[in-house]
């Protein structure tokens, strides 16, 4: 061979003349054949090397004029002294230089793949480095080509064609990212291309299903593809999206996919209050008693024809169209000024701030048969048998939101197994509230309570006796988990005395809650403040300072917490904000969220957001669990880690590409378990196998109490006293001695600060308890499932309803919300305890691997630090990634 023909084949990365056959090695000693084999994998990364040093150095004489040419550009610059002029120069420097490193990364992307598909870095260390530059590469051609893709096929709202073109597409990547040697791999590498992977497989399982036939918005991405829905989502699409969303509603009713008329009425009620607000007032001060809803869209003379068109499509053919979850199943949509339809919830409201008078419209809330219709849910859908249905949607839906494999049976099992097993140290906290109050093991306790059955409904609370103990020391739980419901437990529905003008004035004049004040009159509640309208069994007086107490104590929760959470992270994230939703859509909202994006507070960034309706939002015992969750530890952690410390290699990164929900609420539900173990409730019990385990203490922990240090009655201080005093309107200082008085207030102090951590410790299991129920709750909904006589399948929001109630302490209004959540979200809800769970199970086995106690673990803060961190460092990622990076990291087998 000449030299020139070799270096050629060498350029080439397909030198083969040293290459043994099969054949030949099977006659030569093993020894001999180990050493024959690694030569010639030596030599082969060799002239794979040389392939890449040979592409660089051929791309940077091809561009020595384009190098020359910044060169003499920075020069310039130098000389600049005019700053218009020099900005000028500087950008034009910075295009120089992209279009030279486009040109030398487009001409050494072949060698690179090449080394990373087939070099390997047992032999040539550096193959890990070049792996990591080629995946990077590769992610931004992978960018560059879906790009292109889009400008041929109608990547949002596909015809079958074009979604095929796009499945074909997204294997294609997959293909390529499977050739990569995994030797060329560490953690970082493995979790973006392991994690792109799993992108791609769910873009692919979304492009074939028909998510787009119900609505599905795929510009939130294929990992967010829930079909249309009430949260929000119709303020999005108008105009041209419009016109593109009802092109698909109707390509579905074609193929008898459609939603039940249940949601779509709920949808209805949605964007009627976003867009036709003014319409609606008109429609109050007119002598007319009821008006077709096609009439209110059609009397809006602003809006845009396309999403006119159709919304009016959407309430008459789409809505017609539906046969099953039917509910009331009306001809013809309309709004009353009388509650003509005895609706019970979600009841329009219009409010017209220049006559300060809020507006009632009834007609597009629930009634009794909307809450008690089956077949609400997604799994109903008929399609066109058994390749095209509802389950098929929600089967899609579940992948990406679990993301796992599991089917709606299994995680209907998961879910409502571990709901039903999940009581015993709910019990035991009852007992232990019980004994605590009554101050013995053994008697009676039959406590009156204020109770308000129906919520905001029409019943007024009233008083009602329970037997919570029987004199043999025994607990009824639900009895008890009544007792938590009670009014005084939530924010604003305290006993009308309480908001007396001592209490409104400090309210009022707290610099501390300057921020809240001025959230809740941007977000539309200020109309509240001196208005003695009945709202529910309170007033909406009631309601505005409840908001500002809901205020206060999440406010107290992040100043008496914050920095104790930052210490379990080698990094430090920085404060939230705390605000609320917008008056006019918290009833459909749920109880709270995170925003990252959110500035509610001048010296924050991202916001814990919480919903202050005293019938909507959550206990004053689940202050701690709740706002873990949203805050530090949970999701502002999460998304603040990956937005400033994302792990690079060398300068290099894919970016924050990640958005499992899986991971990101499985990682807030994992840091609400954490804080039992890290003593928030109390002192944990590390013997037990159970990681929520009863406590073995109450009387100190790192939680709301952690400012009353003392342990003994003598050392309470004056300060401690005041603050349990006043802590969550007193409701903890006030219960525990209403049975027994007591008169030392030292000792009442320490009594007092062991209720609260008890019942913050019950709050933190009802939320795990409340996420155990949402796999079995979401998939009786939607899935194909074989159901329970007390949770059957295609259940309807009553059917829901009955079994949170029986099973969890949730509140009226958590119960409320959640219902109609889980239905108009299909799927969401199941990804908490899949990731829970998951990180969990991590956390334990890398505990184990130590040989560490869980105390030991726990209490050494680098083995924290060093583990959350792993899980924080490369963002949201699929389950099955994290543990293939855990696994690596920590050599795990």
């Amino acid at each position: 061979m000449n030299p020139k023909s070799k270096k050629a084949l060498v350029i080439s990365g397909i030198v083969s003349g040293l290459v043994l056959s099969p054949l030949a090695l099977t006659l030569i000693p093993w020894g001999i054949q180990k050493t024959l084999v690694k030569k010639e994998l030596v030599n082969k990364v060799n002239n794979l090397k040389t392939f890449l040093d040979n592409a660089i150095e051929n791309a940077k004489s091809a561009n020595k004029s384009k190098l020359d040419e910044i060169t003499k550009k920075e020069a310039e610059i130098e000389k600049i002294t005019n700053a218009e002029a020099k900005k000028k120069a500087i950008k034009e420097l910075q295009t120089l230089k992209h279009e030279y490193n486009e040109s030398i990364d487009s001409a050494k992307y072949p060698a690179l793949e090449k080394l990373a598909q087939e070099g390997d870095s047992t032999v040539l260390k550096d193959s890990k480095k070049y792996t990591a530059e080629y995946v990077v590469l590769s992610y931004k051609k992978f960018k560059s080509e879906l790009d292109n893709l889009r400008q041929t096929v109608d990547y949002y709202y596909p015809s079958k064609e074009d979604a095929n073109k796009i499945v074909d597409f997204y294997q294609s990547w997959i293909d390529k990212f499977n050739r990569i040697n995994k030797n060329n791999l560490d953690v970082v590498t493995t979790a973006w291309t392991s994690g792109l992977k799993y992108d791609w497989e769910i873009a692919k399982d979304v492009y074939q299903s028909d998510l787009r036939l119900v609505g599905a918005f795929l510009e939130w991405g294929t990992t967010h593809a829930y079909p249309i829905n009430n949260r929000g989502l119709f303020k999005r699409i108008t105009g041209e999206k419009a016109e593109k969303v009802q092109r698909n509603l109707k390509e579905g009713l074609e193929s008898k996919i459609v939603l039940s008329k249940v949601v779509i009425k709920n949808n209805i009620n949605s964007f009627l209050k976003d867009f036709y607000n003014n319409q609606l007032l008109e429609f109050a001060k007119s002598s007319e008693s009821e008006k077709s809803v096609l009439d209110i869209i059609e009397s809006n003379k602003t809006i845009d024809a396309k999403t006119k068109a159709f919304h009016k499509f959407y309430v008459s053919e789409y809505y017609n169209a539906s046969k099953h979850g039917l509910g009331e199943n009306i001809s013809e949509l309309k709004v009353y000024k009388n509650n003509e339809l005895k609706e019970l919830e979600d009841t329009i409201e219009v409010h017209d701030l220049k006559a300060s008078k809020t507006y009632k419209f009834y007609g597009l809330g629930l009634t009794q048969k909307d809450l008690d219709a089956k077949n609400v849910g997604l799994g109903s859908i008929s399609g066109l048998g058994k390749e095209r249905n509802g389950n098929q949607i929600y089967s899609t839906i579940l992948k990406f939101s679990t993301t796992s494999n599991d089917n709606s049976q299994e995680v209907f099992n998961s879910g409502y197994e571990t709901s039903k097993t999940a009581a015993e140290n709910m019990k035991k906290t009852a007992a232990a509230v019980a004994k605590l109050i009554t101050g013995d093991e053994k008697s009676a306790w039959e406590p009156t309570i204020k109770y308000d059955e129906d919520g905001i409904g029409s019943k007024e609370a009233s008083d009602i006796t329970l037997k919570i103990r029987n004199d043999k020391g025994e607990i009824n739980l639900s009895e008890f988990n009544k007792w938590l419901n009670q009014e005084k437990f939530f924010f604003g529905r305290e006993d009308s005395t309480y908001y007396n003008d001592t209490i409104k004035k400090s309210l009022d004049e707290d610099t501390k809650l300057a921020d809240a004040r001025e959230n809740l009159k941007n977000n539309g509640y200020e109309h509240l403040k001196n208005s003695d309208e009945k709202y529910g069994s309170i007033t909406n007086k009631q309601f505005y300072y409840g908001a500002l107490e809901a205020f206060k104590a999440y406010n107290q929760f992040r100043e008496r917490t914050m920095n104790e959470g930052f210490t379990y992270f080698p990094k430090q994230v920085p404060k939230y904000g705390i605000g609320t939703y917008n008056f006019a859509n918290r009833h459909v909202q749920g109880v709270g969220a995170y925003s990252g994006s959110s500035r509610v507070e001048k010296d924050a960034f991202g916001a814990f957001i919480f919903n202050p309706d005293p019938y909507y939002g959550l206990p004053k015992w689940s202050v701690t669990s709740f706002a873990n969750h949203e805050g530090v530890m949970g999701h502002h952690n999460q998304i603040y880690y990956a937005q400033r410390f994302l792990k690079n290699i060398d300068g290099l990164t894919i970016g924050n590409v990640f958005r499992y929900t899986s991971y990101a609420e499985g990682w807030a539900l994992f840091m609400e378990w954490f804080g039992i173990e890290a003593g928030y409730y109390g002192t944990p019990n590390y013997e037990s196998d159970d990681y929520y385990a009863f406590p073995t203490s109450f009387k100190t922990a790192r939680g709301i109490t952690n400012f009353v240090k003392a342990t003994e009655a003598s050392k309470v201080t004056e300060e401690e006293i005041k603050g349990m005093k006043e802590l969550h309107g007193g409701v903890y200082w006030d219960l525990v001695s209403s049975v027994k008085q007591i008169t030392d207030e030292k000792e009442h102090t320490l009594k007092a600060v062991e209720l609260t951590n008890m019942l913050q410790y019950f709050g933190a299991l009802n939320e795990a308890q409340l996420r155990n129920m949402r796999r079995a709750l979401d998939t009786a909904y939607h899935g194909e499932v074989n159901g329970k006589a007390d949770l059957p399948a295609n259940a309807s929001i009553n059917d829901i309803r009955k079994f949170m109630k029986e099973n969890s302490a949730l509140g009226i209004g958590d119960i409320t919300s959640d219902s109609k959540r889980y239905l108009n979200y299909p799927g969401q809800a199941t990804s908490y305890n899949s990731g829970k769970e998951a990180m969990l199970k991590l956390y334990d086995r890398v505990r184990k691997s130590k040989g560490l106690t869980r105390k030991e673990f726990v209490s050494n803060k680098e083995n924290i630090k060093e583990f959350l961190n792993l899980l924080l460092e490369t963002g949201a990622l699929p389950l099955d990634t994290l543990k293939e990076i855990v696994e690596l990291h920590y050599k795990l087998k």
